[in-house]
């Protein structure tokens, strides 16, 4: 015997089905048999077990999801922050070696075209990321996802 979902009036139903028949009946089965599955009315049937079970599902996941509605909103928060740390992280990363890169040139300038530090520093001046803006960065996000998710955007 194998469970059956039906749908009943505003609740699923279930029942135990018999392998046989679900296939048409005799276990010799006629020629008919595959015609009677695949009729309108089973069809629809099983139209409205999959439209049921979908339903199910959605109001499943939508409960979950409102009964932790704060944790979500601190989880994505959280991500919100550290993706802007990662990002400020790896742009320090990238600046650094620029930084490397930028003074092996100077060297070589240096060594090769007696040029002076402070004539050099004239043409490439070197900017830096401050921790200011790291901060700011990642406030303005926190504040960007909490906003969201007050809002419901």
């Amino acid at each position: 015997m194998l469970p059956q979902r039906l749908r009943g009036p505003g609740r699923a139903i279930f029942r135990a089905v018999s392998p046989r028949a679900s296939l048409g009946g005799e276990a010799g089965g006629s020629g008919g048999s595959v015609w009677e599955s695949v009729s309108l009315p089973s069809l629809r049937r099983k139209a409205s077990n999959t439209w049921s079970a979908v339903q199910d599902t959605f109001l499943s996941t939508k409960e979950i999801f409102e009964k932790h509605r704060v944790v979500f909103t601190v989880g994505t928060s959280v991500a919100s922050v550290l993706t802007a740390w990662a990002g400020y992280s790896l742009r320090q990363l990238h600046q650094s070696k620029l930084e490397k890169r930028l003074e092996s040139i100077e060297q070589t300038l240096k060594s090769n075209y007696d040029v002076e530090h402070e004539e050099i520093k004239k043409i490439v001046s070197s900017g830096s990321v401050s921790t200011a803006a790291c901060f700011a960065t990642a406030w303005t996000s926190l504040l960007l996802g909490l906003l969201c998710n007050v809002v419901q955007l």
